[in-house]
């Protein structure tokens, strides 16, 4: 097993949703700083769990510590899978039990380099493991980047190495290597899968450079023959949905008088541009519900003018046709979570309504609710799913009806960042990553 660093998360923290300063704590989570690394606060055999979903209420009692990357302002790259907690470090997958913060394996990127050898190519993982299901199987798929192995005269050189791991075996099922020739391997670089379905896997590399203005390149890996099937420079990819690949064009040539930025939908079997948006600055953009996507545009200036060409508005288009089912003019939505069913809920703005947290029907984009509103205040979202919204107020955590806004239960014991029907996983003040099983 490859030695790592162990550190706790610390610092702080920017969720999809917490957006109102005021809400910043956690609510009734206590800070488990007397808890020593390795140790948690339950017993490492696993109790038969009973599934809710979704669930209301957190057990304090069985608090467990999960060790993860060091994430400033972020969450850690982390996934829940049943009990398992897969966590994605920037040499290899962890699989932990979720219920006591044991680790079971830690998987090492066979194109891993020996500790001690050549550096400092490290990615910076962004993501937590993409879960994908694919021939009956459901795999966690996770990017690194690795030396090439030279000999005599060849020349140094990186490859972004994307490893499939089997979640129900714990092990490494394949692996596909990207050859990164046009990246210097004496600077870091930021990997993250995008998405993938049985088909494609859709990923992004930035970095690799000295330069301010560092290359995003969108990479499609062929998920059955592990072959690359098309590369795009300068194209941020977004989302990746039924096949098509959401993203931002920047043309690093543009006039001032040009267009720089350029919305895009490519095909992600071909790469060939489907439709595009464009004069708009590339802003937000999120999964709203199956075929449908969530984007803000910001304001978009006339370069030589600085005069506003297009106010910021947010758009529900179908993905397959570029196509706007809803528009809100001068308004600003943010940190969008799709709860997997129904609603999406999203963080708002604008002048006239001022701060906002809303749910929308995921399929039309009409308003479903809005706080704040007739004496009720607005949570700091922290998670969404499955009908219930998660966060926390200066009263404490809350989860609401993801349907109406209303509160279901105001004493849930935690506001969970990541959820499932087992557990909730949070964070102290301090930035230390733990898990409470779910309880009702």
């Amino acid at each position: 097993m490859a030695l790592r660093t162990k550190a706790h998360l610390t610092g702080g923290l920017t969720i999809a949703l917490a957006f109102l300063g005021a809400c910043s704590e956690q609510g009734t989570i206590s800070s488990p700083e007397e808890v020593a690394e390795g140790e948690t606060a339950s017993s490492s055999s696993e109790p038969a769990l009973t599934a809710f979903d979704p669930p209301t209420v957190f057990d304090q009692a069985s608090q467990a510590m999960i060790d993860t990357p060091y994430r400033e302002d972020s969450l850690p790259p982390l996934v829940l899978h049943g009990t398992d907690a897969i966590v994605a470090h920037s040499d290899g997958i962890a699989f932990v039990d979720a219920l006591s913060g044991e680790e079971f394996v830690f998987l090492t990127p066979p194109g891993a380099p020996e500790e001690g050898g050549p550096g400092p190519a490290v990615a910076h993982i962004e993501e937590p493991p993409t879960i994908v299901e694919t021939d009956g199987a459901t795999l966690a798929l996770v990017p690194f980047i690795v030396h090439k192995e030279t000999t005599g005269t060849t020349a140094p050189g990186i490859l972004l190495e994307l490893v499939a791991a089997d979640t129900d075996t714990r092990e490494i099922v394949w692996t596909a290597q990207v050859d990164l020739a046009e990246y210097d391997p004496d600077y870091e670089m930021d990997v993250r899968v995008i998405g993938a379905d049985a088909t494609t896997a859709i990923l992004a590399a930035t970095g690799g450079s000295a330069s301010s203005d560092d290359n995003t390149q969108a990479i499609a890996v062929d998920m059955a023959t592990r072959e690359t099937r098309w590369r795009q420079d300068h194209f941020t990819p977004h989302l990746y949905m039924e096949g098509t690949v959401l993203g931002c064009e920047t043309n690093p040539d543009a006039d001032l008088d040009e267009t720089v930025f350029s919305y895009k939908a490519l095909d992600g079997v071909t790469g060939i541009e489907a439709w595009n948006v464009p004069d708009r600055d590339c802003g937000w953009s999120y999964a709203a519900a199956p075929g449908i996507a969530a984007v803000t545009f910001p304001e978009t200036y006339v370069w030589f003018s600085g005069e506003v060409e297009y106010a910021e508005s947010f758009h529900l288009l179908d993905v397959a046709s570029g196509e706007a089912i809803k528009v809100y003019e001068e308004y600003s939505a943010y940190g969008c979570l799709f709860d997997g069913e129904a609603v999406l809920v999203c963080g708002g703005w604008s002048y006239d309504t001022g701060t906002q947290v809303v749910g929308y029907d995921a399929q039309t984009g009409e308003v479903a609710w809005s706080l704040p509103d007739s004496g009720r205040i607005a949570p700091a979202v922290t998670a969404v799913w499955h009908g219930a919204v998660y966060g926390s107020t200066e009263n404490g955590a809350v989860v609401l009806d993801a349907a109406t806004g209303a509160d279901i239960e105001v004493e849930p014991g935690m506001a969970p960042y990541i959820v499932n029907e087992y557990l909730g996983v949070g964070m102290t003040e301090s930035g230390q990553v733990f898990t409470q099983p779910a309880v009702g």
